[in-house]
């Protein structure tokens, strides 16, 4: 299993209609090997107004190298394929017009498989924020 590491990410989306958004996201690694992924996702939204719940496909590039560490106890960085690709769903509160807070989970996997990850590599993210609405 790997090791649990806080990320930056930032991300921007456009509504085309009331149920349904685009977006763009990039995410960094703040773990001791910096590493990140760019991407895009779709978000389509089941209940659109504040407050708001929310599923999402993504697909990405980039890498990321998570510590694994075996039952032995013994950790090493891997490394994960280049291509990524993710589901999830999440929850947004606004404050104001401009200001809110967001939580999502993600299962996500990464392509394609590496000496250090054979079956490629699978992971959960949980990520909560602020939220800036324009």
């Amino acid at each position: 299993f790997a090791q649990p590491a806080l990320q930056l990410r930032l991300g921007g989306g456009y509504r085309i209609v009331p149920q349904f958004g685009i977006g763009i996201f990039g995410r960094v690694s703040m773990a001791e090997i910096l590493t990140g992924i760019v991407g895009a996702r779709a978000t389509f939204f089941i209940l659109p107004q504040n407050p708001r719940i929310y599923l999402f496909a993504s697909a990405g590039y980039g890498e990321i190298h998570p510590l694994q560490c075996s039952d032995t106890g013994k950790c090493g960085w891997g490394l994960a394929g280049y291509g990524a690709a993710s589901l999830g769903g999440g929850f947004a509160f606004d404050f104001s017009k401009i200001v809110g807070l967001f939580a999502e989970i993600e299962v996500g996997y990464m392509f394609p498989p590496t000496d250090m990850s054979p079956g490629g590599l699978m992971n959960i993210d949980l990520t909560a924020g602020v939220q800036l609405n324009f």
